[in-house]
């Protein structure tokens, strides 16, 4: 009889679980994925950014920062 209410304890906690788990997995899909936008490479390090956080030049190049945007115009 020991055995069978442990099995029985045993099933519940485990379904419980899973629908606590299928619950959060269902509340995730439901928030909306944010938008990064178009990804640009910078020209010094080739590092991948996003184009609205790209620092541009008339040229059209993009750079990562400041930094690599000055080291360009040296060369």
């Amino acid at each position: 009889m020991t055995l069978i209410r442990l099995l029985i304890i045993v099933l519940a906690i485990w379904l419980i679980y899973r629908m606590y788990m299928n619950y959060r997995m269902k509340k995730q899909q439901n928030k909306p994925q944010a938008r990064v936008g178009n990804m640009v490479a910078c020209a010094h390090c080739g590092l991948h950014l996003p184009e609205n956080e790209a620092i541009r030049i008339s040229s059209g190049e993009a750079y990562c920062c400041q930094d690599h945007q000055k080291k360009a115009s040296k060369k």
